[in-house]
């Protein structure tokens, strides 16, 4: 590829994300309703929604993780009519959270994963063995000008994150427990002022 066209996918690319990011702000993650089920014996946790964008959470570790480990999901549905249901696979990884030396610096989901993850320790960071302790995160909310949600809009759809946590023990899954979000993007308008 010459120089020449190299500048213009270059622009091209630049026009993309700078008209991405001037109208994310017409988009925002409405919770609709969630769901949080441990391993009595690991944990206790609570989700309780606020309103359509904030939510508290509670997480009570009961025993020592020394394998954290947590499959996620996000998958969008999409209602074209009561009988007709498309379901669109968004993302679908494993994170090893003891062993955060994997996710590269050029990762950015997993980079956000372990931010938001983070962000119920207070400040400080996930360290593994995770020692039992009570965590809580107090109006926590999934709208980002970090995420495109434009370019996952749809209207009448929703979106399903799934996080399913274990731990490996010599060679073997421990379940943890999961969590359910029920998630709707939402368009809603915003009044620009010139001047």
């Amino acid at each position: 590829m010459t120089h020449r066209n190299l500048e213009a996918v270059s622009f091209l690319v630049f026009l993309a994300l700078v008209a991405c990011s001037a109208s994310r702000r017409d988009y925002r993650m409405g919770l609709l309703c969630s769901e949080c089920r441990p391993n009595p014996d690991y944990a206790a946790c609570s989700i309780d929604i606020l309103n359509r964008t904030h939510a508290n959470s509670d997480i009570i570790i009961r025993r020592t993780v020394s394998d954290l480990r947590m499959q996620f999901s996000v998958t969008q549905i999409s209602n074209f009519s009561k009988t007709k249901i498309k379901r669109t696979l968004i993302l679908r990884r494993q994170y090893e959270f003891c062993n955060q030396d994997l996710f590269g610096m050029t990762d950015y989901t997993s980079l956000y994963i372990i931010y938001t993850i983070n962000a119920f320790f207070n400040g400080s960071q996930l360290s593994c063995p995770l020692t039992p302790r009570n965590l809580s995160i107090q109006s926590f909310t999934l709208t980002s000008n970090l995420i495109p949600f434009n370019l996952f809009y749809k209207p009448n759809s929703y979106i399903v994150v799934n996080g399913t946590f274990f731990e490996m023990d010599r060679g073997s899954k421990i379940s943890l427990g999961h969590f359910l979000l029920y998630l709707k993007i939402e368009k809603f308008r915003v009044k620009y002022e010139i001047g």
